[in-house]
């Protein structure tokens, strides 16, 4: 009966016909190529930081992101276009490539170098204004996964921007006038430039709240943006695109220092942003000074290797120079910590005398910090003068360990002075960041005007020549040692002496330094770590 009515239904609607399967379907128990491929996978995106997978979802759907691929893609072959119609009957017998990549430059500056540190900037400090970042910080996520997941979904947004105008890049070395080495030199330029901003970004983001706030932070990015596009237009289409420095070893031993420090200053961004958004409980700061150590000793070594490169020594002083700006903004900056330790930090600090020596300055709090930036600082500076005065065979201008002297004094000298007054905020944890650098930006100014006021009201005419008294000028004194004289040696000491003084009556208010003690670990911590 069954067989009967079988026959009917194919009688009445035709052959059955057989349909092929997936190949995972087929797979059922698992062991087949497809089945341990997408296993292999899942994994792997199970790995993924959360905020990035998020996050690229939200990109790449968007409007804006949609918007300027497209256009990007474009305006490339618009530009393609007109630069062969342009140099046209040039472009069959005359190299043509360089002035058709400095257009694709430019068309890659634009989203890389504006729009993804803009988006990024936005992005993290709406999640703060939103009230959704609390949401995200009771999960397991830590600060800095959240951060490392935003700057993740920014690079990757930049990698995309990058392969859409690549392959043009590939044409205009077609054209002749433009090497491999060049074009691939550009390349991580731009794509390390674009780091740089994005990193910036997020390390402002966790600073600013409100309308205003933001307002004025995207205006200082767009300043920093346009300061960093200008520079980068000078460097790879005048030193990097016809001169033939891609084509040397050291112009790509430059490029790999040059990328060597960049990416630690890149890493520390990271790190000051996570700071900014990582709750009272953790600990915001020994990370990052740790960071900013290892970035001040690729630095020296750096300025070292440039100086017993080229035989010349001047390097070993902008070295010093460059260390005492560092650590002035990073003492600054430090003192803006909280004064709060949390009960899980006061498990980490030192508890032996020799760990509470050495490793305090290490620990969180304003005091730690400014300690922290004064004894790096000056310890780095004096002996960056003491290497280059002992190895140096040359003469400079001034002699290093003299120059030494001048910076780690202005560095002491004003980071003392900042901390001395902004002390009555500093001490109950209320010092803005804003406040703080305000105070150096004035103390700056006020250094480099004051002697000369002194001197209009002495003279009564401005000066034309370097004075003793324009040693209070730390700007016209820089200049002054790299000149032709040099700075008198009877000069160089006082700074320090300044330095020293006021350094000393900042010990006396450092109560918050040793405030603190170690405490046990309790049980149910342990309990549930060993669980």
């Amino acid at each position: 009966m069954n067989g009967e009515q079988n026959t009917s239904v194919v009688t009445t609607l035709g052959p059955v016909e057989e349909t092929s399967h997936h190949a995972l379907a087929l797979d059922s128990e698992g062991d087949g190529f497809w089945s341990r491929f997408d296993r292999l996978t899942t994994a792997v995106a199970d790995q993924l930081n959360p905020i990035l997978i998020k996050e690229t979802r939200e990109s790449l759907k968007s409007r804006q992101f949609l918007i300027t691929f497209f256009l990007l893609l474009a305006l490339t072959l618009l530009w393609t276009c007109l630069g062969i119609v342009f140099n046209a009957p040039e472009v069959y017998y005359l190299p043509t490539g360089a002035a058709l990549l400095s257009g694709y430059y430019f068309l890659l500056a634009v989203p890389i170098f504006g729009l993804v540190p803009l988006i990024a900037l936005r992005s993290l400090s709406s999640e703060i204004d939103n009230d959704t970042f609390e949401l995200m910080s009771i999960t397991e996520l830590a600060s800095g996964q959240i951060v490392r997941g935003k700057f993740a979904s920014a690079v990757l947004q930049m990698v995309l921007y990058l392969a859409a105008v690549v392959p043009s890049l590939a044409f205009s070395y077609l054209l002749r006038g433009v090497s491999l080495t060049e074009i691939a030199m550009l390349l991580i330029a731009v794509f390390l430039a674009g780091l740089v901003l994005t990193s910036i970004a997020l390390m402002i983001a966790p600073f600013v709240s409100g309308y205003l706030g933001q307002s004025l932070a995207i205006v200082g990015l767009s300043a920093a943006i346009l300061f960093v596009q200008s520079m980068m237009a000078g460097i790879c289409l005048s030193e990097i695109v016809g001169t033939g420095a891609a084509s040397t070893s050291e112009g790509w031993l430059l490029t790999l220092i040059t990328v060597m420090n960049l990416l630690v200053f890149v890493v520390v961004f990271l790190k000051a942003a996570a700071a900014g958004i990582a709750p009272v409980s953790e600990n915001r700061s020994t990370s990052l000074r740790y960071w900013t150590l290892a970035q001040q000793s690729l630095w020296i070594v750096t300025m070292a290797s440039v100086a017993m490169y080229y035989d010349d020594f001047e390097p070993i002083n902008f070295g010093s120079f460059v260390l005492a700006a560092y650590w002035l903004v990073i003492g600054t900056i430090a003192l803006t910590e909280s004064t709060e330790i949390s009960p899980r930090v006061r498990r980490e600090l030192p508890s032996t005398i020799s760990g509470r020596a050495f490793l305090s300055a290490f620990m969180p709090g304003p005091s730690s910090g400014y300690l922290f930036a004064v004894c790096s600082g000056s310890v780095a500076i004096i002996g960056c003068g003491l290497f280059g005065t002992l190895v140096k065979n040359k003469e400079v201008m001034t002699e290093p360990i003299f120059f030494s002297f001048v910076m780690a004094g202005y560095l002491t000298t004003y980071l003392g002075l900042i901390r001395l007054l902004t002390l009555p905020l500093a001490i109950r944890g209320m010092l803005p960041l804003l406040a703080a650098l305000l105070t150096l930006a004035a103390m700056l100014v006020l250094s480099g005007v004051a002697p000369s006021a002194i001197f209009v009201v002495i003279e009564g005419d401005l000066p034309t020549v370097y004075s003793d008294l324009e040693i209070l000028n730390p700007f016209w004194t820089i200049m002054e040692s790299f000149d032709r004289g040099g700075l008198p040696i009877h000069l160089t000491v006082l700074p320090l002496a300044s330095g020293i003084a006021i350094t000393f009556i900042n010990l006396f208010w450092m109560r918050d330094l040793y405030k603190y003690r170690k405490i046990a670990v309790p049980d149910r911590v342990l309990a549930d770590r060993s669980a």
